[in-house]
């Protein structure tokens, strides 16, 4: 892939990350999910590691978009680390398994968001983000798995 190829490709990707993230909303009792992290996941089958950028930029610009500003220098972080490891892990994996590299990242994703709001908040008030944490990695984790194949087809 082409240099100019990829930076394209990125900005699509942090385009759209920000996008899904701050607008496209599922709701759910507990909070939402949405579709953001599903799609860092197809940009690590398309960008490999470069997806980190996209993933930290489009993830943090949601929460800017969102009325989220507290979370934007973690999420910049968290989300950064999300693709790159995804990316190292996918790497190796081959055939339709190759989605269960997301997992890893996902509960890097949740760990994360749990020692963030630790400090922003209180250790209860993270244990009780945990199970929307857990619904949203899982969602990301799907979407991802749903995606990755198509992205990787459409880019041969």
């Amino acid at each position: 892939m082409t240099g100019t190829r990829k930076i394209v490709l990125g900005g699509v990707f942090g385009a759209l990350i920000a996008l899904t993230t701050a607008y496209l909303k599922i709701p759910l009792g507990m909070g939402y999910i949405h579709l953001g992290d599903g799609l860092i996941f197809a940009s690590v089958g398309a960008l490999g590691f470069a997806a980190a950028i996209p993933a930290a930029v489009g993830s943090a610009l949601a929460d800017l978009m969102a009325g989220y500003q507290a979370y934007i220098p973690a999420t910049f972080v968290i989300k950064g680390l999300m693709a790159l490891v995804a990316a190292m892990i996918v790497r190796g994996a081959k055939g339709r398994l190759a989605f269960l590299a997301f997992v890893p990242a996902a509960l890097l994703m949740m760990a994360g968001y749990f020692a963030f709001e630790c400090v922003l908040y209180s250790p209860q008030t993270a244990l009780a983000a945990i199970a929307g944490n857990a619904v949203q990695a899982s969602a990301g984790v799907a979407v991802g798995a749903v995606l990755l194949p198509a992205v990787k087809k459409s880019l041969k």
